[in-house]
């Protein structure tokens, strides 16, 4: 082990992580260490789960084994696609489980014998043999992290939660769950399981953290206020933990009075004990010791304390002793990204950090730092004084509240409750305490720990914090707050850490709100519109959002060539680099030909702008208004400019794709695209898409750094088609239209195309060459406009029925069915009422007429019950239920009952035939 130095702090080694790869530097998510000490197991992007020989970073001082016996990484194990985000050693030890971005969980066994072959290795095999024995699906995306059932508990169970808002609770004998727990409203990124058995907490993006019963998987308790000022989405992990003795629950990314903290949060009263203050960016990541210690106070008096790890996306990692207001160790900038994990080693004096640069921290401290362990009767003796006698085979229940407590000792009054998590406690100035001055410190005086423990007493026997009463004569306690130190630990968050979610304000939102950045997708798929309308375009064909394009044919899509030069399209500009031009970018909700003439933030190109070294370079300047807001450079000649306010993105004929912020930073590296851009477009906010002239279309929400679609035009196009136009749409989805004007939308839930604008309806009354009226709401008729402009270039109207005697009242039946679909795929409100309410009138007028096939009475009685929904006791459930399809009360926002009572009604009247039917439907609503 490594000497503690005389300030208390080690100085850690940095243990590479070399994968088959060598060159590999894929970031590091999770890591954790098996229960007997000997190996430890890392996840991260390379999708690979990692097994290495912790004798290695230990010395060889285990085991009595020499470093040499054993390889230092035993095993690679590779069964996920995506990112490894967490993975966990059973608490006996006998498996591995490993949760990933790609929704599922896979839990690994060590079997007898040698390994297999590594993938990519070229026939070298692993040292330990771990073999796939189960695989658990149910998430729906990423799972974020997961935790084992503490080794007394009676089953052998696993808790895992994900970006779903869902925890999962396994039993490792059978793949499916034995509970799910749905109590968050957001996407949960943090479980660990109280080591007593009795609770499961977890931590999201809703500030909440939620405990849970393991008896009956009941929310137990619901915390709140440590979270209320948390950014939301501004860290990818939320890794709770519990001490343990049981006693404290760590959360993370809290914010007090404007500090980075960590809260403790007391068992069974469930209020905060105090919080650990002095990292600059979000923790991510608190670890306890599995060791208890020993520690004689001020007064001699001996006590039990905890010894907890934190780690922040400020590239630094802390330690902490219950029993002290200081952290114990600081570790400033040690990585060059985010503390992702920490693992301690069951000695209790040695901890591992990763880090998303790829690289493990190993530090190790001395007794004369930490203290001395515990012994083993005086930490039988203090969980005996908690929870009772665990080991007399008698099963006594643990004391979980505090009025139990209190009636248990014939107590006549309760304790008083802890201070809020705003009250911060405070020394006298000037005071020294383990030999650090706390409390005297300004701005101008920088003081020697940046951090401090706050909300909790001291061990001095002098009055520690400034008291005050309130106006109705109850105790209060001053906040003071925490002022960082100019020389502290460097503040690295005001730089992209791309492998983490972001909070930023939307514009029109309330200041401090954060965003969601795929907010977009993610509402199109709860089938809620989520774009403010915008204003009615100017322009009735669909228009390509990009300056110009390159024609991507089924020809060059799957011959994989590059496709003709450079052309004029018949919506959108040549795409050759232009010497000198003005690109617009849009704003949240502003319509596609909006862009082109109000955009607020424009970018001006200029390629050839200078020659250095046989390369040509293109200057960028961006303006708001008439302001220059940042001037850049990029290698290439630039064909395409697409953005928002949040950030813009360039991409070159060479096939380079550059992102940069709203202050002309680089996001990330050059994205290579692997073939010349054909269209660029950008939802306003943090959505970008992109397709090539090999027909491949992808968007990536750059607030989360994450691709969100990838798929190819291939299946669309014919030999006599070509793309004319590729964009997002309003509800945020793809959106492609070709040169016979045939459009289609790729929907993210279904994973699939669909042609919402086509000619398969050529015989039906309803084509149409002219805009509706807008006169009754703001909407642009996203639609209306495609099939407009399929109309303009057919330049067919609509025509009597055909000669071959087919109906035009049965084609335009089917049109009117087909119109609903697209505007609900569209997630187009006003449109899907038009057409609903155009369907409707068409049905009724049709009702008796002898060319129809006679069933329109019943497509209009289904679609009342529809909009009706369940009545009487059918309706009292907690999921209503019609006809064995679960039924909602409103569409795209609006709300069923009303469109039946206020529009389908009055319909009705005016057919006779339907008399029966109406007085049913008054009947039901009146009722209701």
């Amino acid at each position: 082990m490594m000497a503690a130095q005389s300030d208390a702090t080690a100085e850690p080694r940095r243990f590479d992580k070399l994968g088959w790869v060598q060159h590999d530097k894929r970031p590091i998510f999770s890591i954790d260490v098996a229960p007997n000490g000997e190996r430890f197991v890392t996840g991260g992007g390379d999708a690979l789960v990692k097994v290495w020989s912790l004798l290695h970073v230990m010395g060889g001082q285990k085991s009595g084994k020499q470093v040499g016996e054993v390889p230092k990484l035993l095993a690679t194990l590779a069964g996920h696609t995506l990112g490894v985000s967490t993975v966990r050693f059973s608490s006996d030890g006998q498996y591995i489980a490993s949760g990933a971005d790609d929704a599922l969980v896979i839990i690994y066994t060590l079997a007898p014998g040698r390994g297999q072959v590594i993938p990519g290795s070229l026939g070298a095999s692993n040292y330990e043999n771990w073999q796939q024995t189960q695989l658990f699906r149910f998430h729906q995306t990423n799972v974020t992290d997961l935790t084992w059932a503490p080794a007394n508990s009676a089953r052998n169970q696993l808790a895992t939660c994900s970006l779903d808002n869902q925890i999962a609770v396994w039993s490792i004998e059978d793949s499916k769950p034995v509970a799910i727990l749905k109590g968050h409203t957001s996407f949960v990124k943090g479980v660990a399981w109280d080591p007593m058995g009795v609770y499961l907490a977890s931590q999201a993006d809703d500030r909440c953290v939620i405990i849970w019963r393991t008896s009956d998987w009941k929310e137990a308790q619901r915390i709140t206020s440590p979270l209320a000022q948390q950014p939301t989405n501004n860290c990818f992990f939320y890794r709770l933990c519990w001490s343990p003795d049981g006693q404290m629950l760590t959360i993370v990314n809290s914010l007090q009075n404007g500090a980075c903290a960590a809260c403790a949060i007391k068992r069974g009263t469930w209020s905060q004990e105090y919080s650990m203050v002095g990292h600059f960016g979000a923790i991510t990541v608190a670890r306890y010791c599995p060791k208890l210690y020993a520690w004689k106070g001020l007064g001699g008096a001996h006590e039990i304390a905890n010894c907890v790890v934190l780690g922040s996306v400020d590239r630094g990692y802390s330690l902490w002793l219950s029993v002290k207001q200081q952290p114990v160790h600081f570790a400033k900038g040690c990585f060059r990204g985010s503390v992702t994990d920490v693992a301690w080693a069951p000695d209790g004096w040695t901890f591992l950090v990763a880090s998303t640069d790829g690289t493990v921290a190993v530090t190790s401290f001395h007794e004369q730092v930490l203290g001395s362990h515990a012994p083993d009767e005086e930490v039988t003796s203090h969980m005996k004084e908690l929870y009772g006698d665990l080991n007399s085979g008698r099963k006594i229940k643990p004391v979980e509240n505090v009025e139990q407590a209190s009636a248990e000792e014939g107590r006549d009054s309760l304790p008083a409750k802890c201070t809020s998590c705003n009250e911060q406690v405070t020394h006298p100035p000037g005071r020294v305490l383990d030999g650090v001055e706390v409390g005297s410190t300004s701005v101008s005086e920088p003081q020697k720990w940046p951090a401090t423990m706050t909300g909790r007493q001291g061990h001095s026997k002098l009055p520690l914090q400034q008291e005050g009463r309130t106006a109705d004569g109850r105790r209060k306690i001053h906040p003071v707050p925490v002022v960082p130190s100019i020389t502290s630990v460097g503040n690295e968050n005001g730089g992209r850490e791309t492998l983490q979610g972001r909070a930023f304000s939307q514009p029109g939102s309330p200041k401090g709100k954060p965003s969601t950045p795929s907010e977009r997708l993610k509402r199109s798929r709860d089938g809620v519109p989520c774009t403010p309308q915008s204003k009615c375009p100017r322009l009735v064909s669909a228009v390509a959002p990009a300056i110009g394009g390159t024609s991507v044919t089924a020809k060059t899509a799957q011959n994989g060539q590059s496709g003709t030069d450079l052309q004029r399209l018949k919506v959108a500009a040549a795409a050759l680099p232009p010497k000198k031009t003005t690109f617009p970018l849009k704003s949240g909700g502003q319509g596609i030909c909006d862009a082109l003439d109000d955009a607020e933030v424009t970018v001006q190109v200029s390629n050839g702008e200078r020659i250095s070294g046989g390369k040509e370079y293109a200057q960028i300047v961006c303006r708001r208004g008439p302001r220059t807001a940042w001037v850049a450079e990029v290698v290439g000649k630039v064909a395409l400019v697409t953005g928002s306010p949040r950030f813009c993105a360039i991409a070159t004929v060479e096939g380079d794709l550059q992102v940069f912020s709203e202050s002309g930073t680089r996001d990330f590296p050059s994205i290579r695209l692997g073939e010349r851009p054909s269209f660029l477009d950008s939802d306003g906010e943090w959505m970008l898409l992109s397709l090539t002239c090999h027909g491949q279309l992808r968007v990536w929400d750059l607030g989360k750094a994450e691709c969100v679609v990838e798929t190819s035009l291939f299946g669309l196009l014919s030999e006599n088609t070509q793309v004319v136009a590729a964009y997002l749409s309003k509800c945020g989805l793809p959106l492609c239209v070709l040169s016979n004007y045939h459009a289609y939308l790729y929907k993210v839930d279904m994973k699939c195309w669909m042609r919402i604008v086509d000619d398969s309806f050529p015989f039906s009354h309803y084509h149409t060459m002219f805009k509706w009226s807008s006169h009754s709401d703001d909407s642009s008729g996203e639609l209306i406009n495609l099939q407009i402009g399929r109309a303009q270039h057919q330049r067919q109207p609509s025509r009597l029925p055909a000669m071959d005697g087919r109906s035009s009242d049965l084609d335009s039946r089917s049109h009117l069915e087909h119109n609903m679909a697209a505007a609900q795929a569209l997630q187009s409100p006003h449109e899907y009422k038009r057409w609903l309410l155009v369907y409707i009138r068409h049905l009724v007028k049709c009702v008796g007429t002898p060319e129809m096939k006679g069933d329109e009475e019943s497509k209009l009685r289904e679609i009342c019950e529809d909009l009706l929904g369940p009545m009487g006791e059918a309706s009292k459930g907690e999921v209503p239920v019609l006809n064995g399809r679960q039924w909602l009360p409103d569409v795209l926002g609006m709300d069923k009952r009303k469109i039946l009572k206020t529009d389908v009604r009055g319909i009705l009247c005016r057919n006779r035939d339907l008399q029966r039917l109406r007085d049913e439907v008054e009947s039901m609503l009146n009722d209701s």
